[in-house]
């Protein structure tokens, strides 16, 4: 009789024990409160739902909850995902009673891979000893067809705007203004961008009269396109501009137009900033370096000569679309 209390007690103690380590465990839980943010463009990657649908999935027996107040979470997570130039990035920040950052690039322009990524990602951070119920792969090892679509993955952008430049017609000290029209069309890098200019200089006076400029030009520009920020992008440019300068003279007692061909290498660099759907804003600087000498006489006397240096910046909106490859 003896030895059978002394079983049951035993049994009700171990039974305790492990009710007790159960319920510390579960008292120890990271709780996390989730915030996701879906830039424009990225709607087709997963929503906290679908994140957390995979971190049960892929991790059932971990202890990670998630929180219902964020005063009393013990760690906050923000992922914030976007389109990049080869699919999408997920930047995970983790803060808290842990703290750590890591960025996840997902190459399947449908980002079907990123849930789980980000799922193994997440509870990693959370507990660095984890490991997955069952092996997947990493978003940034997507199908090779589904990069080769990504890479092969075209841009295409109409734009207008408004320029002002000094040295472009006349010298450093006589502004022109204008205004542009233009194309482009690329990958996810590299660019070929064509611009039509037209610019009028200010009048250069001459004893009683003046002399105007004007120009109709062409730009062939190769471009490779940077995305610095979610937004933003850098555009460097190196070009070639043609076309054909007028000069004409006012108020002289022989007034005449001559008409003189215009080639220049044009340096720039693009600042974009997306504003909605395809519309974009930009900022171009840039220089003109004059190829051919150019200068105006009237009666054999000089009198302007244009500067072989100058430099431009112009404001304008595009609107740009891309389209995948249909293999």
């Amino acid at each position: 009789m003896t030895r059978t209390r002394a079983a049951k007690w035993l049994l009700l103690a171990a039974l305790a024990l492990t009710l007790l380590t159960s319920s510390t465990a579960r008292a120890q839980e990271p709780s996390i409160w989730l915030e996701l943010n879906r830039a424009p463009g990225a709607e087709s990657c997963p929503d906290d739902a679908r994140l957390w649908s995979a971190v049960n999935a892929l991790f059932p027996q971990r202890i990670v909850r998630p929180a219902t107040d964020p005063a009393h979470a013990s760690l906050r997570v923000s992922i914030s995902v976007s389109q990049s130039t080869t699919g999408y990035a997920a930047a995970l920040r983790v803060v808290g009673e842990r703290w750590g950052e890591r960025i996840i690039a997902d190459h399947d322009e449908q980002c079907r891979g990123l849930a789980d990524a980000l799922a193994v990602g997440l509870v990693l951070l959370v507990e660095p000893d984890a490991a997955p119920h069952a092996a997947l792969p990493r978003a940034s090892e997507a199908p090779v067809h589904e990069q080769s679509r990504s890479r092969i993955r075209t841009r295409f952008g109409v734009e207008g705007g408004g320029l002002v430049g000094s040295g472009v017609l006349g010298d450093l000290s006589q502004p022109s203004f204008g205004g542009f029209l233009g194309a482009e069309i690329g990958l996810a890098g590299p660019a070929l961008r064509i611009r039509a200019l037209r610019l009028l200089s200010s009048p250069t006076h001459y004893q009683a009269g003046t002399v105007e400029v004007d120009l109709w030009a062409a730009l062939f520009e190769p471009c490779w396109q940077f995305r610095i920020a979610d937004r933003w992008s850098l555009e460097p440019c190196i070009g070639l501009g043609w076309g054909r300068q007028r000069g004409a003279a006012r108020d002289f007692l022989s007034n005449s137009a001559v008409t003189r061909a215009w080639l220049s290498l044009t340096p720039d660099v693009t600042l974009k900033a997306r504003l909605m759907g395809p519309l974009s804003a930009t900022l171009t600087g840039g220089g003109v370096i004059r190829l051919r000498d150019q200068s105006y006489f009237i009666d054999d006397n000089r009198v302007q000569r244009q500067a072989p240096l100058g430099f431009s910046i112009s404001l304008g909106l595009q609107s740009a679309w891309e389209f995948g490859s249909a293999k």
